[in-house]
């Protein structure tokens, strides 16, 4: 019974009109498609390069692209923390828990299947 009560709250929230709810899923959906506005180009040009031409190294980065539809979300998270964190080679940035980091996350992630 609690995930129906669960349930009919977070929809109650959803259509009264809650103003953090709404903050918050403006964040994501802006996090979301600025991550892929940001890598789509990239991403097609990379593909259009690896279906097109022949080059040393070609079916390498392909099996590396094609590797990375198993990686699993948690680890490209856990890989991103190392980077960021204060004590990682990246860590002098401060990006650790910023919404750039989560636009960064969703890049790397959004970035072989655009491939």
């Amino acid at each position: 019974m609690q995930l129906i009560e669960t349930t009919q709250e977070a929809l109650r929230l959803l259509f009264a009109g809650d103003a953090a709810l709404w903050q918050i899923v403006w964040i994501s959906l802006k996090i979301s498609v600025g991550a892929l506005i940001l890598i789509t180009p990239v991403a097609i040009v990379a593909g259009y390069l690896l279906a097109t031409q022949h080059f040393f190294g070609r079916r390498f980065v392909v099996v590396v692209v094609q590797a990375l539809f198993a990686f699993p979300t948690v680890v490209v998270g856990l890989l991103l923390y190392m980077l960021l964190s204060r004590h990682g080679p990246l860590g002098s940035l401060h990006l650790l828990f910023t919404q750039t980091a989560m636009v960064i996350g969703q890049m790397l992630i959004a970035a072989p299947i655009l491939i």
